[in-house]
């Protein structure tokens, strides 16, 4: 899956709170508060596990595969007309 937890400064800031958590960097003390909370909330945790393999997914190979051959297909038929 994706990481759950990464440092700030990481330039994907939207990524809070629907797919994890940024924590200041050298900082072992928030990292640690970071991962007890999740451990302790594990619906909180289940939650994001679920929504990284959803966004995940659409890196699959295969599906990447298929949205390639959609814009070569697309491309092909716009320059037919």
């Amino acid at each position: 899956g994706c990481s759950w937890l990464s440092l700030f400064g990481v330039s994907c800031r939207w990524l809070v709170h629907s797919m994890g958590a940024f924590v200041p960097p050298r900082d072992p003390k928030a990292i640690a508060d970071k991962i007890e909370r999740y451990n302790f909330d594990r619906e909180e945790m289940a939650r994001i596990a679920r929504y990284n393999f959803q966004y995940a997914k659409k890196f699959f190979a295969s599906n990447v595969a298929h949205r390639l051959m959609n814009i070569y297909t697309e491309t092909l038929n716009l320059n037919k007309e």
